[in-house]
């Protein structure tokens, strides 16, 4: 184990090289860019407190319901792209991976790297709406 991980540690460069690609080929073909990485768990925040909080009345425990959705939506928008893009990256790549020698994690490193970018972009807006005492829609109390 300890010398599968001191190859991966040789490829570091190789790992950056291809999280680099990553994120400059994401913001590229957006015309939204980084903004995109706040709108997308953002839009479903909106949607889940409409839903469960409005509709279905689900309790957050005191918590703004924003903030509660927020929290849960951005590890799971990371934890699904991660898993979605990883997966392309293994199968996008085979031709890569049959006729050259490096780990083959070094792929999925470089999408858990470009996609952690995204999820700092993220935690950046929710930290940030935590300390501004922005309005938002919370739950009625229980009767």
């Amino acid at each position: 184990m300890l010398e599968h991980l001191r190859n991966i540690w040789r490829h570091r460069d190789l790992i950056w090289s291809l999280a680099f690609r990553d994120v400059k080929a994401r913001y590229k073909q957006t015309a939204l860019g980084a903004f995109w990485a706040v709108l997308q768990p953002f839009s479903m925040m909106v949607i889940f407190t409409l839903v469960f909080s409005v509709f279905a009345q689900v309790p957050s425990d005191g918590i703004p319901y924003p903030v509660f959705a927020y929290s849960a939506l951005m590890f799971w928008t990371f934890f699904a792209t991660v898993i979605s893009q990883g997966t392309t990256s293994m199968v996008a790549n085979k031709e890569l991976i049959k006729k050259i020698y490096f780990p083959r994690e070094t792929l999925l490193l470089a999408v858990f790297i470009a996609t952690a970018l995204d999820m700092l972009i993220a935690s950046t807006i929710f930290l940030g709406s935590l300390n501004s005492g922005m309005p938002y829609i919370s739950t009625p109390p229980a009767t």
